[in-house]
């Protein structure tokens, strides 16, 4: 989905961020809070990319 594995990594950084700020009792399901997330982040990521 993305073009190299620092832009991977910076996804799944940014996943993490989000997950220390997110109200854990709110979420039934943190791996599909995490995967939801990754997903969505890598495709934000992939359309900048192609733009830019």
């Amino acid at each position: 989905m993305l073009g190299s594995r620092a832009e991977a990594e910076d996804v799944v950084q940014d996943c993490w961020l989000r997950w220390r700020e997110v109200d854990h009792a709110q979420v039934q399901s943190a791996r599909a809070f995490l995967s939801q997330t990754a997903t969505r982040r890598g495709w934000s990521w992939s359309r900048h990319s192609a733009i830019a």
